[in-house]
């Protein structure tokens, strides 16, 4: 069979037009009987139909991504919460396995039972950030005493008001840290893993510095 198959496509390679006519083209005689082409065809697909793309086959390219037709590279990742009203502008939201509950100040009818939902922004660009940072840091063997965050932000006084600005303070302390390591890991952080600043920086201005304490 496989000696067969290869003769097969040498005839068709070697002469694509005895396909139609059964002759050579180069000097008109006779190459190979028409029924010899149309079975040639005929093997060599059913050779591609039950050999090439059998079952087998198919099921190990779908395992490798770019691949097989079902792959799932490229699509995006989905996530969902879901958030409860509880009452006057307080809300309960589902994250995963935990709750974060909102509300609004007293000044804007609410009562400021729990944080501002605007306000929370901050608090997904620190949270997001600071895993980053220690998880860099560790990688470096670089130990510190403590870490911490502020972040000051600007509001524009329009309706809707929006965040137009962030700065980032990173706070670290521990003795003989070696500055140039920690800012490698805020830059890091800042211009390669932090989605949270990545989105926000096509909205806003996201400014960063470090501070060291002995």
């Amino acid at each position: 069979m496989a000696a067969f198959v290869i003769c097969s496509i040498s005839i068709l390679f070697r002469c694509p037009e005895a396909l139609e006519t059964g002759y050579s083209p180069r000097d008109g005689n006779l190459l190979v009987p028409q029924n010899y082409i149309s079975l040639a065809v005929t093997v060599f697909r059913s050779f591609l139909e039950n050999v090439y793309y059998s079952p087998a086959r198919a099921t190990e390219a779908e395992s490798y991504p770019g691949i097989g037709e079902s792959t799932s590279k490229g699509e995006a990742m989905k996530s969902s919460i879901t958030c409860k009203w509880q009452g006057k502008l307080a809300f309960s939201s589902r994250v995963g396995d935990h709750e974060v509950r909102t509300d609004a100040s007293a000044a804007h009818g609410g009562d400021n039972s729990a944080a501002s939902p605007k306000m929370l922004m901050m608090v997904a660009l620190a949270g997001c950030t600071g895993v980053d940072v220690v998880a860099i840091l560790k990688k470096m063997r670089i130990e510190v005493d403590d870490f911490a965050m502020t972040i000051e932000s600007e509001l524009t006084d329009e309706v809707p008001a929006v965040y137009s600005a962030m700065h980032l303070i990173y706070e670290f302390a521990g003795a003989g840290l070696d500055r140039e390591k920690l800012r490698k890991a805020v830059e890091l952080s800042q211009d390669k893993y932090c989605g949270v600043s990545a989105m926000y920086r096509k909205i806003m201005a996201i400014t960063w510095e470090i501070r060291v304490r002995e």
